[in-house]
C-alpha cells in the first residue's frame, strides 16, 4: 500500500512538473510560481491529505464518544397517589343523577401522598472505558502523525521537483550562452 502510495505521489509531481513548465503553453511559461504557493497548493489539492483530515475528525469524536462513558448519569422520577382512609359511603348522588341500574357511591377524606427520587450514578473506576479511550487517543495521534507524514512527504516530493525544474532551466540558460 505504501508503494502504490509513493506511486500516486510521483504522478503527481509530475503532472504539476508539466503544469509549472506550461507543457507547451505559452500563457503558463509567462507565469511565474513561486515555491510556497506551489507547496501550499499542492497540500490543497491532494485527495489523501483530505482523506487523512477526515480520519483525525473521525478519530477525534470517537474519542469525545468514549469520554462520555464515563460521565455521571443522572435520572428522575416521581409519582402522586391519593390513599383513601374512609371505607366506600354507598348512596351518594341519589338524586337522579345516576341511572337506575347503578348506585352511587363516594370516598371520602384520604392523603396525597406523592414522592420523587433522583439517582446520580458516577462510575469511579471503569478498566473497559479506560482501555477504549486510551486506544481512541492513540488511534487520532497514529492519524495525526500519518497526515503529518504524507503532508512532508508531498512537500518534499514537490521541491524535488521544483529544484530539477530549476537546475533544467539553468542548464538552458547556460547552454543558450555558449
Amino acid at each position: 500500500m505504501k508503494q502504490y502510495h509513493h506511486l500516486k505521489a510521483y504522478i503527481f509531481t509530475g503532472l504539476l512538473a508539466l503544469h509549472i513548465l506550461g507543457a507547451g503553453s505559452s500563457h503558463l511559461m509567462a507565469q511565474a510560481i513561486s515555491l510556497d504557493s506551489v507547496i501550499s497548493k499542492a497540500r490543497r489539492n491532494n485527495n489523501s491529505l483530505k482523506a487523512d483530515a477526515l480520519e483525525i475528525d473521525r478519530a477525534q469524536s470517537q474519542t469525545i464518544i468514549s469520554r462520555t462513558y464515563l460521565r455521571p448519569e443522572v435520572s428522575f422520577s416521581s409519582a402522586v397517589n391519593h390513599y383513601f382512609q374512609q371505607p366506600l359511603f354507598f348512596g351518594f348522588g341519589d338524586a337522579g343523577t345516576t341511572p337506575a341500574d347503578k348506585i352511587g357511591y363516594g370516598r371520602f377524606g384520604g392523603k396525597d401522598q406523592a414522592n420523587a427520587s433522583l439517582d446520580v450514578s458516577i462510575p469511579i473506576y471503569s478498566p473497559v472505558n479506560r482501555s477504549t479511550i486510551e486506544k481512541n487517543k492513540l488511534e487520532e495521534t497514529q492519524s495525526r502523525l500519518q497526515h503529518r507524514m504524507k503532508e512532508a512527504d508531498i512537500t518534499a516530493a514537490v521541491k524535488q521537483v521544483y529544484l530539477r525544474i530549476l537546475v533544467l532551466e539553468r542548464r538552458n540558460n547556460c547552454n543558450r550562452k555558449v
